[in-house]
C-alpha cells in the first residue's frame, strides 16, 4: 500500500503545481493594440502592431507572438523580432512591436504570451475594433494609395485628397503621424506606404528622433529599397537638415543657411499656377524663407535664380523629393492654388484606366494588381496540366450513370438478381476512386516543383544589390516543409552578410483566392506555423495534397562582382562604353535613359558594347509594352496590355517600369502591392538603367538571384522554371 500512497501523493502534487502557477492576476494582461501606422494598412503587406501591455502581480519572462491568417486562410504566427524574451515587472505598462503580415482585409488578430511552448495569455481582436487603448480597422484595399504624413498637419494630406475617389486606379488615403518616432523601427513596416511626407513646419514633431536613431535608419533603408520621401523643409531647415540633425540623410547637399524668397514666380510656374502667392498687408513683401545647400546633388525641377527650390534625387534604389518650402504654414497655406503645388510634388495621376476598371478586372481574372497577375502566372507548372471543368463534370456524370442506370440494367437484364449490387456497387465504386486516384498521379506527378522569378537590381556606384524573388512551390501530397531563400552574389557564391525578409505572397482581389474574398473559404489547416524571429523564414508550411503555395523574398547585400560603364550625356545623348566583367552572360541588354531604350544586344563575360547617337533605339514606352497601331476601318488603335497573360516575362516587365509604360491608364490594373520594383522616376534623374536577362532556361546555373531552400535542400530541376531579371542603375555624366 506504501508504494500506491506514494504515487497517489505524487499524483495530488502534480495537479496542484500548475494551479498555484495559474493564480489570476500573476501574469501579464493585453491592454490593447495598435495596427498599422496611423492606423491604416494593407493587407498583404508587412504592418507594424503595436502591442500594450500591463504587468500582472509577479515578474513575467517569455514570449510575445501574434497569429493572423495567410492569404491562403491558414494561420501564420509572427513572433516578436526583439532578441530575447520579453520581461514584463510586477504592474508594469509596456508596448512591444511585432511586424505582421494579414491575408484578409477583414482579419481577425490573435495575441498570444507563451511561456516555452505553452500560451499562457491569449486574446483575439477582430477587425472594426477602436477605442481609446486599440485602433484595429479594416485593411486598405490592393488598388488603395496610402500616403504617410508627419506632423500635426503633415500638408494636410487629407484635405488635398477630400473627395477624390480614383487616383491611379484606385483611391488615396492619408495617414496622419503627429510624433516621428511611432514611425516604424524596421524598414519592412513602411511597406504598405507609397509614399512618406515629412512636413518640418513644427519641429516639436520630430524632437525625440536622433540622426542614428532606428526609426531614421528604417526610413532610410526602406527608401533604399524602392521607397519614396517627400521632405519639405522650409523656415526650420537649420533645426533638422543640420549635419548632426535627424533629417540631414535626406537633404539635398550640406545646409549652408536660410535665405529670404522674394521671388514666387518660379513656384507658380512649377505647378502652372496663374495665381500668385498672398503678400503682407503692409509692404507687400513675400514673407517666406526657404534654405540654401552647397554640392546639391539631383535633378533640380525648380529654381529660383541659382537658388534650387525642388530637387529630386536617387538614395539607393528610391527617390528623395525635397521641397524647400513649408506648403503647411503662411503663406503657402493660404494659398489658393495649394492644391496644385501638392499634386505636383506627390506626382498625383488624376487620369483613369484607358480599359476595364480595376474591380471589374478582379472579377474576371481574380486580381486588381499586377502582382497578382504575375503569381497567377507562376501557378502554372508546364508539367502539371490544368484539368479542365469540363472533363471533372463528364467524370461525375458517367459515375452517376454507371452507379445507377447501367448497374439496374446489367442486374436486371444481364444477371437477373438485383441482390447482386451487393457487390457490383462497391466494385464500382472502387474501381471508380482507383482510376480517379491513378489518372490524378500520372497528371500531377508524384515530385515537389517550383516556379520562380528574381529581380535583382545593382547600384554600380555603391555596390548596393536588391533582390525581389516570386515563387510558387506545387507539393504531391499533403505535409508540412521549411522554406526560406538563400540569396546569390554575381559571382555565383551565396551572397555574404545579405539582409533577408520572406514570408508567403496573397493574391490582391475580391475573386475567390484573393486577400478579399466575397466569401472567405473554410480554414483548413487549425494549428499556425510560424514565421521566424528574423522575419527571413517560414516554418511548418501547411501544404495540402496537389496544391501549389506561393512565397515572396525581399533581400539586400553587397557585392563587387558587378559590369563597368562609363557614360556621359552629349545632346541629350548617353554616349560610353558598357562592359561586362561578369563570368555570367547577359543576355538582351537594354540601356534605358529619359523617355529613350538603346538596344546593345548581348554580352558575354569580357565583352563590351558602344552606345551613342548612331545606336539603335525605340521609344521607351512603345518598346516595353509592344504596343504597335493597327488600322482597322481606318481608325488607328493602340493594342490593349494583355491582362490575362501568363508570361512571366511580359508581366515583369510591365512591373520594373510600370509608370514609363503607361500606368493603370494601360493597363487597366493598378501596381501599388510591389511596386517598389517600378524605377521609373529613376530614369527622371541623372541616371540609366541597364536591363538584361540572367542565365536563361537552365534552373540550376549558380547565377540566379536566390534558391529557394526547403527542409534545407535548395530546390533545383531543369524541369522547373526560373527566370531571372537584372538591372544595373548606372549616373549618367555631363559632358
Amino acid at each position: 500500500m506504501r508504494w500506491f500512497a506514494g504515487i497517489l501523493a505524487w499524483s495530488v502534487l502534480c495537479v496542484g503545481l500548475p494551479q498555484a502557477e495559474a493564480e489570476p492576476g500573476a501574469r501579464p494582461e493585453v491592454v490593447g493594440i495598435r495596427v498599422g501606422i496611423g492606423g491604416k494598412y494593407k493587407a498583404g503587406l508587412w504592418t507594424p502592431v503595436e502591442v500594450r501591455l500591463r504587468g500582472g502581480s509577479q515578474a513575467w519572462l517569455g514570449q510575445l507572438a501574434a497569429v493572423v491568417p495567410d492569404g491562403d486562410g491558414a494561420p501564420c504566427r509572427f513572433a516578436c523580432p526583439a532578441d530575447g524574451p520579453l520581461r514584463v515587472g510586477p504592474g508594469q505598462s509596456t508596448s512591444a512591436m511585432l511586424y505582421v503580415k494579414f491575408g484578409r482585409t477583414e482579419p481577425t488578430l490573435t495575441i498570444e504570451l507563451r511561456e516555452s511552448e505553452s500560451v499562457v495569455v491569449e486574446r483575439v481582436f477582430a477587425a472594426g475594433t477602436t477605442d481609446g487603448e486599440s485602433i484595429f480597422a479594416r485593411a486598405l484595399a490592393s488598388t488603395d494609395g496610402l500616403i504617410v504624413g508627419v506632423g500635426p498637419q503633415a500638408l494636410a494630406v487629407e484635405e488635398t485628397f477630400a473627395g477624390l475617389r480614383q487616383l491611379a486606379g484606385g483611391r488615396t488615403v492619408a495617414a496622419g503621424v503627429a510624433d516621428a518616432t511611432e514611425l516604424p523601427s524596421h524598414w519592412c513596416g513602411y511597406e504598405g506606404a507609397d509614399i512618406v511626407v515629412l512636413a518640418t513646419g513644427d519641429p516639436k514633431s520630430y524632437a525625440g528622433l536622433k540622426s542614428e536613431g532606428p526609426q531614421v535608419l528604417a526610413l532610410e533603408q526602406w527608401v533604399r529599397m524602392g521607397g519614396t520621401v517627400l521632405l519639405c523643409a522650409g523656415r526650420n531647415a537649420e533645426v533638422l537638415l543640420a549635419p548632426d540633425a535627424p533629417l540631414a540623410r535626406f537633404a539635398p547637399g550640406r545646409l549652408v543657411r536660410t535665405l529670404p524668397l522674394r521671388q514666387s514666380s518660379a513656384i507658380e510656374a512649377y505647378c502652372s499656377s496663374s495665381v500668385p502667392l498672398p503678400r503682407e498687408r503692409v509692404g507687400g513683401r513675400l514673407d517666406l524663407r526657404v534654405p540654401q545647400f552647397a554640392e546639391v546633388e539631383g535633378t533640380v525641377e525648380a529654381r529660383e535664380g541659382n537658388l534650387p527650390l525642388v530637387v529630386r534625387r536617387t538614395l539607393g534604389f528610391g527617390t528623395v523629393v525635397f521641397a524647400a518650402l513649408d506648403p503647411e504654414m503662411p503663406p503657402l497655406r493660404d494659398w489658393a492654388d495649394r492644391r496644385l503645388l501638392l499634386d505636383r510634388l506627390l506626382d498625383v495621376d488624376l487620369a483613369p484606366p484607358e480599359d476595364a476598371r480595376a474591380s471589374g478586372v478582379a472579377l474576371h481574372y481574380g486580381f486588381d494588381d499586377v502582382a497578382g497577375q504575375l503569381r497567377s502566372a507562376l501557378d502554372q507548372f508546364s508539367h502539371v496540366p490544368f484539368i479542365p471543368f469540363w472533363i471533372v463534370v463528364a467524370l461525375v456524370v458517367g459515375y452517376l450513370v454507371l452507379i445507377g442506370p447501367v448497374d439496374y440494367f446489367f442486374l436486371h437484364r444481364v444477371a437477373g438478381r438485383m441482390t447482386l449490387t451487393w457487390i457490383t456497387f462497391p466494385l464500382i465504386v472502387t474501381a471508380f476512386c482507383m482510376g480517379a486516384y491513378v489518372l490524378a498521379h500520372r497528371l500531377k506527378g508524384d515530385r515537389v516543383r517550383l516556379n520562380q522569378v528574381d529581380l535583382v537590381d545593382v547600384d554600380l556606384v555603391s555596390g548596393q544589390m536588391r533582390g525581389t524573388s516570386w515563387a510558387t512551390m506545387f507539393s504531391p501530397r499533403a505535409e508540412r516543409c521549411d522554406v526560406r531563400f538563400a540569396p546569390r552574389d554575381l559571382s555565383g557564391a551565396e551572397a555574404v552578410g545579405a539582409e533577408v525578409v520572406a514570408s508567403w505572397l496573397g493574391l490582391p482581389g475580391e475573386a475567390f483566392g484573393g486577400m478579399n474574398p466575397k466569401t472567405a473559404p473554410p480554414a483548413v489547416w487549425k494549428d499556425p506555423y510560424d514565421c521566424s524571429r528574423r522575419l527571413d523564414a517560414l516554418d511548418g508550411v501547411p501544404m495540402q495534397i496537389w496544391s501549389t503555395k506561393s512565397f515572396n523574398a525581399r533581400w539586400t547585400a553587397k557585392t563587387s562582382a558587378k559590369p563597368e560603364a562609363r557614360i556621359v550625356e552629349q545632346d541629350r545623348v548617353p554616349v560610353g562604353t558598357i562592359t561586362n566583367t561578369l563570368d555570367v552572360p547577359l543576355s538582351e541588354c537594354l540601356l534605358c535613359y529619359k523617355r529613350w531604350a538603346y538596344r546593345l544586344g548581348d554580352l558575354g563575360p569580357g565583352e563590351s558594347a558602344q552606345v551613342g547617337a548612331s545606336s539603335e533605339r525605340r521609344d521607351l514606352t512603345t518598346l516595353l509594352t509592344g504596343r504597335r497601331f493597327l488600322f482597322e476601318e481606318g481608325v488607328e488603335q493602340a493594342t490593349p496590355y494583355d491582362r490575362g497573360s501568363v508570361d512571366v516575362a511580359y508581366i515583369v516587365r510591365a512591373m520594373m517600369f510600370f509608370e514609363a509604360a503607361g500606368g493603370s491608364r494601360y493597363t487597366g490594373l493598378v501596381h501599388r502591392h510591389h511596386g517598389f520594383v517600378d524605377v521609373s522616376d529613376l530614369l527622371r534623374t541623372d541616371h540609366a538603367v541597364l536591363v538584361a536577362v540572367g542565365p536563361a532556361g537552365d534552373p540550376e546555373s549558380p547565377y540566379h538571384g536566390s534558391r529557394l531552400v526547403r527542409d534545407g535542400t535548395p530546390l533545383v530541376s531543369r524541369e522547373d522554371r526560373h527566370t531571372t531579371i537584372y538591372r544595373f542603375v548606372l549616373p549618367v555624366g555631363r559632358e
